[in-house]
């Protein structure tokens, strides 16, 4: 796919790896291998400012999920324990700071 939109677009990889201020030996090396680790496709994507992970996504089955269900009681429960946290932690901020005005 990578290696697609180079050629579709005939761009150069000596300008790719200015861009991405790497050694041209490493852009070769990412059209050479056959997987690529997420993280540096996303800073792929960022370089050549296309988006592969949507290609990507675009070849999966349309039965799949965006993502995984979320269980919303859970996920509302730690919300509102977070909440409280940060109540608390505000308040004392509030006091440290009256007691910084009064001196």
């Amino acid at each position: 796919m990578l290696r697609q939109y180079i050629d579709d677009n005939r761009l150069s990889l000596a300008a790719w790896a200015r861009r991405a201020n790497v050694n041209i030996t490493t852009v070769t090396q990412y059209l050479k291998q056959p997987t690529m680790r997420v993280d540096t496709l996303m800073a792929v994507c960022e370089q050549l400012e296309y988006n592969f992970l949507r290609n990507i996504a675009n070849t999966l089955p349309p039965e799949l999920p965006p993502q995984a269900p979320i269980d919303q009681s859970t996920e509302l429960a730690a919300l509102k324990a977070e909440n409280e946290k940060l109540k608390v932690e505000i308040a004392a901020l509030e006091r440290a700071i009256g007691l910084m005005g009064k001196k």
